[in-house]
């Protein structure tokens, strides 16, 4: 028999829970970045055609897609491993899809981020340290209007963010006092 067509060796009934748990943690991740690439990818340049206040700027978004299709080909390894359909040639054909989409996701996302900061320079925006994030995973947020950038404790940023939505929805035009007023509203909410 033809290694590459042979099957991979049964698996245990312990190995077989794991790979239930796993496989549906991989799920719940690749679904949890498909809902949240939208925002992150084509959302990001509809917030900045609409002159939106604020801009969360990443370049993650086409990546998260692409970790999403590579936890699939995951999941499609984990379900024919636990059928006991798993092939040599299987798994070297998956990994090659797996690799594929990894690379092309990474591309895409080095790609992006130069398109990005011209979009930003074109339609004014201007880099906010105070509502940036601290930690790689957040993004580096960028406002219309530079004089909306106020200095504000950490763990205010979502609120402030948040109120710059509510303000854009309901088409009040903000102004610098505005923006500070809620600030500091914040910062004594949360005794700053």
């Amino acid at each position: 028999m033809n290694k590459d067509n042979a099957l991979l060796e049964e698996l245990t009934i312990k190995e077989v829970i794991l790979g239930v748990i796993s496989g549906t943690v991989i799920l719940g991740c690749a679904l949890y970045a498909l809902i949240n690439s939208y925002e992150l990818s084509l959302g990001i340049f509809e917030r900045i055609n609409a002159n939106s206040y604020y801009v969360k700027a990443t370049k993650m978004g086409l990546f998260l897609i692409s970790a999403a299709l590579a936890a699939f080909c995951l999941i499609y390894l984990i379900v024919l491993r636990i059928l006991k359909k798993l092939t040599f040639q299987k798994v070297n054909k998956t990994s090659k899809v797996l690799s594929t989409i990894i690379l092309l996701g990474i591309i895409s996302s080095l790609a992006v981020w130069p398109v990005l900061n011209n979009q930003l320079d074109r339609h004014s925006y201007h880099y906010c340290f105070f509502y940036s994030g601290s930690n790689i995973a957040s993004p580096p947020v960028y406002v219309k209007n530079p004089d909306h950038c106020i200095a504000t404790p950490r763990q205010n940023i979502n609120e402030i963010l948040a109120w710059f939505d509510e303000q854009e929805a309901a088409g009040v035009r903000l102004t610098a006092k505005d923006v500070q007023q809620k600030v500091d509203e914040l910062k004594a909410i949360s005794g700053y």
